[in-house]
């Protein structure tokens, strides 16, 4: 039943990230790079995992070191805001791990594809179109963010 009602409301959460998304979009922001030392000081959805032990060391220093250098400042921002809610029942809880698990595959599988140019791992057409609709999304959040100054 807790899983079912987190489901429902980080969907209307999720709603309401997609319309600051379609506002920030619109506002023009350079783009600053990610320091990765910063990071490894925040909480993120690999972190709380390997925490866990859910994930192994490997996957969370390639998420760690080498994706987060390839997005900007904005993103990373965008993207703490929107899993914030997430982050908070993954320190919790563990009736959401499994399933954001199986999401965290995805994205590394994706991550793979385009970083390391691993060949080997192609994921689907869905899951690369929903990981770029993902970085725009939190791309756009995190320039309502910075536009109104929230860290």
């Amino acid at each position: 039943m807790r899983a079912f009602l987190f489901c429902v409301f980080y969907i209307v959460w999720l709603i309401l990230c997609f319309a600051l998304a379609m506002v920030g979009a619109l506002i023009p922001f350079r783009k600053k790079n990610l320091d990765p030392s910063h990071v490894k000081k925040s909480l993120t959805i690999c972190r709380c995992l390997f925490e866990k032990n859910k994930i192994d060391e490997s996957v969370y220093a390639f998420e760690t070191d080498q994706v987060a250098i390839s997005y900007n400042n904005l993103v990373f921002r965008g993207y703490s805001l929107i899993v914030s809610p997430l982050i908070y029942v993954l320190k919790r809880f563990d009736f959401m791990d499994m399933i954001t698990l199986y999401f965290v595959d995805r994205w590394v599988s994706v991550h793979r594809f385009y970083l390391v140019k691993d060949k080997t791992i192609t994921p689907p057409k869905i899951h690369i179109a929903i990981t770029k609709f993902c970085v725009f999304m939190a791309q756009s959040v995190g320039k309502i963010l910075t536009f109104f100054g929230v860290s």
